[in-house]
């Protein structure tokens, strides 16, 4: 399984100036293999909400954006729903000062760990340092 965080697969959908390189990764993956959480999902909500606000994007395009994501989540990912053990997990991330992470990093890490993923693709420099010293494979390409 090949977990996506949000920093990876929002660029998929949002045009930024990383889409040029994640596009290309994620359409080379085996479909069967792609996964994200239903935490990625609240994240990628949140971006499309802050673009909104920022007014980077329009209302009808957050939306359609939106139930693309929620359509793919159904249709292409395998999608992990976060348990106790995620969040004990995260918690215990976040006490551990050399990791430097914030909580939805840690949570994000967390669920990779619990769920036995093959590689955590992120675009999050920390995120993929806290990685490294968790033993966690992770990198910003397959």
């Amino acid at each position: 399984m090949i977990y996506f965080d949000t920093s990876f697969i929002a660029p998929f959908y949002i045009f930024e100036a990383s889409s040029t390189s994640v596009v290309p990764i994620i359409f080379s993956l085996p479909t069967n293999k792609l996964a994200l959480s239903h935490w990625t999902a609240i994240e990628f909500a949140s971006v499309l909400a802050r673009k909104l606000r920022m007014k980077e994007i329009s209302a009808d395009l957050a939306n359609d954006l939106l139930d693309l994501f929620e359509q793919e989540m159904q249709s292409t990912y395998q999608v992990i729903l976060p348990t106790q053990r995620d969040y004990e997990l995260a918690v215990s991330f976040l006490t551990q000062p050399k990791l430097g992470l914030r909580g939805g990093d840690a949570f994000h890490l967390a669920i990779a760990q619990n769920h036995a993923v093959e590689l955590l693709l992120t675009l999050d420099e920390g995120m993929l340092k806290a990685a490294n010293l968790l033993g966690i494979p992770a990198g910003k390409s397959t």
